[in-house]
């Protein structure tokens, strides 16, 4: 009985998170944010400095959840709780984490690790949320990593599609193929994420790009960034179950070369 509260209460709230996730096709800049984020946005930095220090005690607590449920099940059970926990890290970062992020000014030697707070980097933005959403890595030696690294480290060994030639467009088509999830996207300058959601695909990064240099969240078919680059390299982050089970149990993430 234990097990079977436990996942229904942490499913419940996983699905009461997506509920605030958009329907339809077309983009908006309502469907473009999470209600989380137009939330906040409203608010002072001091409040929401506040709330993100809630928000990473409150991912800590949530793992310490899983460390403690999963040694004690089945199998099946197990499994259960990997499938969870992805859902758990991709509402997190796309609905929650990132929504933070959002308007942090972009430099080439950013390192900060407080949102709206100095500046950042791509690598740097896309290793400092992936540590804050839970995963047990080296921030700073992953973000100074080429993009395959970054890539082979956080999606797995031999996982990542490379698609060169300014294909830009087989891109698209090779995202919209794939499940819906969160995958982490090297350009030939710059790093950050693939979200997709049914029919919506957006790039969420720390631009460099001149009349941009902010973490921003953008339509992939209309990105600049992504239409400018002469390659891609694209990994699944949630398909990884290894990295899952090591976000369940706190257990370090050694970079893949």
């Amino acid at each position: 009985m234990k097990q079977i509260s436990f996942h229904i209460i942490l499913s419940s709230a996983i699905s009461v998170v997506l509920l605030t996730s958009c329907q339809g096709d077309e983009y908006s800049e309502e469907e473009t944010y999470s209600t989380y984020h137009q939330t906040i946005s409203e608010t002072s930095l001091e409040k929401k400095q506040e709330l993100y220090k809630s928000l990473i005690s409150r991912v800590i607590q949530k793992q310490l959840m899983f460390a403690k449920e999963y040694p004690t099940v089945d199998k099946v059970h197990q499994e259960g709780l990997v499938a969870l926990a992805r859902e758990y890290i991709s509402v997190t970062l796309s609905d929650s984490i990132w929504s933070h992020w959002y308007g942090t000014p972009w430099d080439f030697y950013g390192t900060t690790v407080e949102p709206g707070v100095g500046k950042i980097a791509c690598g740097y933005f896309v290793t400092t949320t992936l540590q804050h959403a839970g995963y047990n890595i080296d921030r700073v030696i992953l973000a100074q990593q080429a993009a395959s690294v970054i890539i082979t480290t956080m999606c797995g060994e031999g996982k990542t599609k490379i698609i060169g030639n300014n294909k830009y467009v087989d891109l698209e088509d090779y995202i919209n193929s794939r499940n819906d999830g969160i995958y982490i996207c090297g350009l030939d300058n710059q790093v950050g994420f693939i979200q997709k959601e049914g029919k919506k695909v957006y790039f969420i990064h720390s631009s460099g790009l001149p009349g941009q240099l902010k973490v921003m969240k953008e339509e992939l078919s209309k990105c600049n960034a992504i239409q400018y680059s002469q390659v891609y390299y694209v990994g699944d982050l949630l398909s990884n179950e290894e990295n899952t089970i090591h976000w369940i149990k706190g257990a370090k993430i050694e970079m893949k070369k």
